[in-house]
C-alpha cells in the first residue's frame, strides 16, 4: 500500500491520501470494497452534505431522458427492516428503513445500479433524482393539458 499524510496534532486540516499505479480503494469495516473506490461497511455521514460532480464542460452526449413517467410506475417506495441477524457483516442499521428495491429501478434504469461482487444490487439515489424531476416536469404537462381541457368544456357550457 503506498500512501501519503499530512497534518499535524489536534489539527482540522489533516489530508490522508492513497495513491498507487492503479485505482486506489478504501473500504472501512470490511476487507472489500467491491466495484467502489470508497465502501463504508457502515453508516457515513457529513455535515455539510454529499456532493457530486455535475459541471457540464465535464459532460459529453447529453441529452434528455423522456418519457420517465411510464418507466417509473413499477418502481415503488417502500418500508422495510434489514436481514441484520443473516448479515451481521454488513453492519446494517435496526429497525425500519424507507427506500426503493435496486432490482425494480434496474429494469427501466440500469445506469443507476451497482452490482458488487456478491451479485447484490446498489441504488444510486442521488442520480435517481434526475429522473423524479423529469416525471415531474412530465406530469406538470399533463396537468396544464387537462386545466386547458377542463376550461374548454366550462368555456362551452356557458
Amino acid at each position: 500500500m503506498n500512501y501519503n499524510g499530512t497534518g499535524g496534532v489536534g489539527s482540522v486540516s489533516e489530508t490522508f491520501a492513497i495513491l498507487g499505479p492503479h485505482a486506489a480503494k478504501v473500504a472501512i469495516n470490511t476487507w472489500d470494497a467491491g466495484p467502489y473506490n470508497l465502501y463504508v461497511n457502515g453508516t457515513a455521514g457529513n455535515l455539510s452534505g454529499w456532493t457530486t460532480t455535475s459541471d457540464m464542460r465535464l459532460k459529453k452526449n447529453i441529452r434528455p431522458l423522456g418519457n420517465v413517467l411510464e418507466k417509473i410506475k413499477d418502481i415503488e417506495g417502500v418500508a422495510y427492516e434489514w436481514k441484520a441477524e443473516e448479515f451481521p457483516e454488513k453492519n446494517f442499521e435496526k429497525g425500519k428503513q424507507i427506500g426503493i428495491i435496486a432490482q425494480k429501478v434496474e429494469k427501466s434504469f440500469p445506469e443507476l445500479v451497482i452490482t458488487d461482487n456478491e451479485g447484490y444490487k446498489a441504488l444510486a439515489y442521488d442520480r435517481f433524482t434526475a429522473v423524479l424531476l423529469e416525471a415531474i416536469k412530465e406530469q406538470q404537462k399533463e396537468i396544464e393539458a387537462l386545466k386547458k381541457e377542463i376550461a374548454a368544456v366550462k368555456a362551452d357550457r356557458i
